[in-house]
C-alpha cells in the first residue's frame, strides 16, 4: 500500500541507519523490502523486524502510520528519546520490542494498545507511574 510505503520511507529518512540493511527500501513494493513483512492477501505491512540494524536517532511518529502492524521489533539499536504517544493508537499491535536502546521517559500501559502481550524494555530508562521498574519487561494486562 502506498501510504505504508511512504510511512516507511519517512521513517528511514528520519533515522540514521549505519548498516546497508535498508538499501532495499527503494523498490516500489515495500513488501519486498528486507525485514518488512506483509499480509499475503491484503498487502498491508504487519511486521517490521529491524533488530540490530544500527539504527540511531529518535523514533519518528511516522511509524504510527503503519496501522496494520502487529509486531514491531527495534531491539538492539541506538534509538533514543521518548516513544511517540501515537504508538498507543496502533490497535493491532501485539508485540513491541524496544530492548537495548536509549529510550527514556514516563511510560504508562496506555502507551501501547491493551491487546499487546508483552512490551520488552530492557536497557532503557523508563519510569512507570504505577510501579517503578527500570531495565525489565512490562507485561501488559
Amino acid at each position: 500500500m502506498e501510504s505504508e510505503r511512504k510511512a516507511l520511507l519517512k521513517f528511514k529518512d528520519t533515522i540514521s541507519h549505519g548498516s546497508d540493511g535498508l538499501i532495499s527500501w527503494e523498490a516500489e513494493d515495500c513488501c519486498k523490502w528486507d525485514r518488512v513483512f506483509c499480509n499475503n492477501l491484503t498487502g498491508q505491512v504487519t511486521n517490521l523486524d529491524l533488530i540490530g540494524f544500527n539504527l540511531a536517532g529518535k523514533l519518528d511518529a511516522s511509524i504510527c502510520e503503519l496501522q496494520h502492524v502487529t509486531s514491531l521489533n527495534l531491539d538492539d539499536n541506538y534509538i533514543r528519546g521518548e516513544i511517540p504517544k501515537c504508538i498507543g493508537l496502533l490497535g493491532k499491535m501485539k508485540e513491541l520490542h524496544l530492548n537495548g536502546n536509549e529510550l527514556v521517559g514516563i511510560l504508562c500501559k496506555s502507551a501501547v494498545h491493551k491487546r499487546a502481550s508483552s512490551f520488552p524494555l530492557r536497557c532503557n530508562s523508563f519510569i512507570f507511574p504505577s510501579k517503578p521498574m527500570h531495565f525489565g519487561i512490562f507485561p501488559l494486562m
